[in-house]
């Protein structure tokens, strides 16, 4: 008779919630465990990584990189959260895919600037001051014109001029401390490949006044 009790439904429907009530403790345990251990990695952010195997020499664009969630705990100096910072960037060395793109891969803007300058051009830094356009806005090989502005005249100065790059402020910091008295900031410049004879009218131009850029058309 014991045998045929077990049988009724109510025992069954009793084990079903028993089971049902351990499998719920588990999840949250389990999740708890998970939450825990999320809370000691620290907070996650978008690390910036390599979307394929990446060569030397080659220029970062949003199609060469991806974005991968990472505990901002472990991350390691020279990383990237954004990939606006390196779209336009070109690589010192190779990257494999999936790892991450740290400053330390990438040319300098100087040394990036003597691998894509043209035989017979010199690269002339354009001070930020100079100029209205930020040059944070810029990449390298887009296209500019140049404006000279003295007193009330302006006029076109350099038609077609190609961004090499940009020279952070603090790559300028030791030449600019021992020719300014003022202790101020450094200026960021932007990187321009002009011909010798430019780079002399351009001199020019800024001693006696200022310099404006002109964005061109990427298709022109």
């Amino acid at each position: 008779m014991e045998f045929i009790g077990l049988r009724n439904p109510r025992y069954y429907l009793l084990a079903a919630a028993v089971a049902a009530a351990l499998s719920a403790l588990i999840a949250f345990a389990y999740l708890r465990g998970v939450g825990t251990r999320a809370a000691q990695a620290g907070r996650l952010v978008q690390l910036v990584v390599a979307a394929r195997d990446l060569g030397g020499g080659e220029v970062l664009d949003p199609s060469s990189l991806q974005q991968v969630p990472f505990p901002d705990k472990y991350l390691l100096p020279g990383t990237f959260t954004e990939i606006s910072r390196l779209t336009g960037r070109r690589l010192a060395r190779p990257v494999r895919q999936g790892e991450p793109v740290l400053e330390s891969a990438l040319f300098s803007g100087d040394a990036e600037a003597r691998e894509s300058l043209t035989p017979g051009f010199r690269a002339f830094p354009l001070p930020q001051e100079t100029a209205n356009l930020p040059f944070s806005s810029l990449v390298p090989e887009e296209r500019v014109d140049l404006v000279f502005l003295e007193g009330d005249s302006a006029r076109l100065g350099l038609e077609d001029v190609k961004v090499l790059g940009t020279i952070a402020a603090e790559n300028l910091a030791s030449t600019w401390q021992s020719s300014n008295e003022q202790g101020t900031s450094p200026p960021d410049c932007l990187l321009l490949e002009v011909t010798p004879e430019e780079a002399c009218r351009l001199a020019a131009a800024l001693k006696g006044g200022r310099v404006e850029v002109l964005l061109r058309p990427r298709k022109e």
